[in-house]
């Protein structure tokens, strides 16, 4: 088999949503404006578009990672750290969406499950999407607006693979092509055993 090289996806959620939002922020502000003869409120609401707009194309972007897929070894490489996984190391690979990713994580913070880690929830959500690009909801700033939007999305559905490990350390992934990613690994897997 030749390698197969698979780039992270981007979701734009969070900037949709606040793109949503400025309209009526507008409209509020026009009130306002209206109310008090001031173009003060309407320079504040501004403001605060422009740094919700900033603050959520920060996150959409996120970091760009690329899944190398070899015979071998699957090397993990987010621009700034690399992960070489031998082949024989990995268990599997799942896909998974975001609603139950949230409950993966929080089951592992929180201790339950036969493999819990004594790491920090913030250090265990940092590790564990390491390597995925997408916003899983965890720490959102619209107040739980964004996640149940993007949970209802169509291409949100089971749009991570979760790579588990032997060592016990598992992985969130968000490649374009999810379903041939997990595919090739799975298969890679069986060849080994």
């Amino acid at each position: 088999m030749k390698v197969r090289k698979f780039r992270t996806r981007r979701m734009w959620s969070n900037t949709l949503l606040m793109l949503w939002l400025i309209p009526f922020a507008v409209l509020i502000g026009a009130i306002a404006v209206a109310l008090t003869d001031s173009l003060l409120a309407l320079v504040g609401i501004a403001a605060v578009a422009f740094i919700g707009v900033s603050i959520a194309l920060f996150r959409d972007i996120g970091n760009r990672s690329t899944y190398i897929v070899g015979t071998e070894k699957l090397i993990l490489h987010d621009g700034r750290n690399k992960l070489t996984v031998p082949m024989s190391e990995l268990v599997d690979a799942s896909m998974i969406d975001r609603m139950a990713a949230r409950e993966y994580i929080r089951s592992k913070s929180s201790g339950e499950g036969k493999s819990a880690s004594r790491m920090k929830a913030s250090d265990l959500i940092k590790d564990l999407t390491r390597f995925c690009s997408v916003d899983l909801g965890l720490t959102t700033f619209t107040f739980g607006m964004g996640r149940s939007m993007i949970d209802k999305m169509p291409q949100s559905k089971n749009d991570l693979v979760l790579l588990r490990l032997r060592s016990g350390k598992d992985y969130f992934l968000s490649p374009i092509d999810n379903v041939e990613l997990a595919t090739t690994i799975n298969r890679l897997i069986g060849q080994m055993h």
